[in-house]
């Protein structure tokens, strides 16, 4: 088939995946509509706005995805895929038993409906930024505007791991402060507790910058395997280090923090490696949330009996999935609230986030700087709230108090459009390592946001960028010294 037919019939599909992807926004936002004027006999024709809203969003992602086809970037490890999967499953589905209950019924559809938006909202954003441009298998990495041969690479992938066992180390510097035998013997809920700086002091926060400092090392060694020797799996003391924090992860039951390490190595393995197929990608989530599964049965089992009871027993697997109705919960929240007995933020919530981002150097509990979950706590969970517990938070409902019904789709689409516009660093011929791995961990950030709130995303991207800076300052001085030497 001739080149001039194969664009022109790419064109038309999207041109057709445009206009599905119309129709579904506008259906979504009717049913945002129409929940928004019933207001509070919303509940009476709920199930009908949460139809329309489902269908948009269903038939919205199938559009998404035959856009992406049509250009040419869709594939099982597609960065764009992660961010819609995740909000999905949080915002609209919850396997689990949600004992804390639905804040206010009529409020349902509207959440419901606003979700829906919002997600149509950031899919605008990214598929108009992203553009055609492709990741090339066979890329390779230039710093600056020098192409780097692979022992240079070499050199960065050394420094990442580095960074990967001197995190390692501190997390285990850190269990051993709080308790190592009680932290590993203890169930899911109190090893939580444990390791949360309330609780468990400072040794709660070195854990937690060790975290960061294992999730940059990763990247960075990932990413300079990848371009340099098309492995990710660089040398052995990485391969060490990452295997027993990931064996820590699995049995300490700490989902999204296994999510966020093992991103990177399965992003720039399907990138620059090998790209993965949809078997494989099946089997192993499924292998994954059969593992998660066990370990939380064996946690919570004392003896034989009780674990081959939990192993079978569907709500064990239920279990895993139950704070993803949280998260829809704390939207309904926010719509109660505000603006009601709070007036809207008007962005200040983002902009007081950016206080929390500077470094705590006292190692104690901050009591400066807005946070917004914290608050929803406190407004509708008081109890709760005195108990040091947390509902979490929502993207939507982050952009929900601060610009309303109309402003939280536009925060989506602009956080989309920036996603979209960064995704592009890592294709064609010669790739720009470092900001490979900017938006490597830039793209963890944002899926932690997704039920979380903006004090996390912003507060980790700076960390986590600074942490890459410094990386990357070693490497330049490593340069310069290595040039004095040889005009020596």
């Amino acid at each position: 088939m001739a080149p001039s037919t194969t664009s022109a019939r790419s064109t038309h599909h999207e041109t057709l995946g445009w206009l599905y992807f119309g129709g579904a926004a506008l259906l979504a936002f009717f049913a945002l509509v129409a929940d928004a004027v019933a207001g509070a006999s919303a509940a009476s024709h709920g199930h009908l706005t949460v139809t329309a809203a489902t269908l948009a969003v269903a038939v919205g992602f199938i559009a998404y995805l035959g856009i992406a086809a049509s250009r040419g970037i869709l594939s099982v490890g597609w960065p764009g895929l992660l961010f819609p999967i995740a909000f999905c499953l949080f915002h609209f589905g919850s396997l689990g038993m949600v004992d804390r209950g639905w804040y206010r019924e009529e409020l349902f559809g509207t959440a419901w409906s606003l979700s829906a938006v919002c997600l149509l909202a950031w899919m605008f954003g990214y598929l108009v930024t992203r553009g055609r441009s492709q990741v090339d298998t066979g890329a390779a990495a230039r710093h600056g505007r020098i192409v780097l041969s692979p022992r240079e690479l070499d050199r960065i992938a050394h420094l990442g791991t580095f960074a990967t066992v001197l995190g390692v180390a501190m997390g285990f510097a850190a269990f051993w402060a709080i308790g190592f035998w009680d932290l590993m013997y203890a169930d899911y809920s109190r090893s939580r507790v444990l390791l949360l700086p309330e609780y468990g002091g400072r040794p709660a926060y070195v854990y937690g910058i060790a975290k960061l400092v294992i999730v940059v090392g990763v990247t960075v060694t990932a990413a300079a395997g990848a371009l340099g020797r098309r492995r990710v799996f660089h040398n052995p003391p990485f391969v060490v280090a990452f295997a027993v924090y990931l064996l820590v992860l699995l049995h300490l039951g700490d989902r999204s923090e296994f999510a966020t390490v093992v991103f990177p190595v399965a992003l720039f393995h399907h990138a620059y490696v090998r790209r993965f197929r949809v078997r494989e990608a099946v089997l192993f989530g499924l292998l994954l949330l059969a593992t998660f599964a066990v370990v939380k049965a064996s946690r919570a089992a004392r003896t034989l009996g009780d674990f081959v009871y939990l192993a079978t027993e569907l709500a064990t697997l239920n279990h895993l999935f139950d704070e993803m109705g949280y998260t829809l919960d704390t939207v309904i929240r926010s719509l109660a609230v505000v603006p009601g007995d709070t007036p809207y933020f008007a962005g200040s919530t983002y902009v007081q986030a950016l206080a929390r981002a500077i470094p705590n150097v006292t190692f104690s509990p901050r009591t400066w700087g807005f946070v917004s979950s914290q608050w929803i706590n406190w407004e509708t969970a008081p109890e709760l709230a005195q108990r040091g517990n947390a509902l979490g938070y929502s993207i939507v409902a982050e952009a929900y108090i601060n610009f309303g019904l109309v402003g939280a789709p536009m925060v989506h689409a602009v956080i989309g459009a920036v996603h979209g516009r960064l995704e592009r660093v890592m294709t064609g011929r010669v790739v720009p390592i470092w900001a490979t791995m900017a938006f490597s961990l830039l793209t963890v950030c944002l899926l932690m946001h997704v039920r979380n709130t903006v004090v996390l995303y912003l507060r980790m991207g700076v960390w986590v960028l600074t942490m890459l800076a410094g990386i990357w300052l070693a490497y330049v001085l490593s340069r310069v010294l290595r040039r004095e030497v040889r005009i020596r």
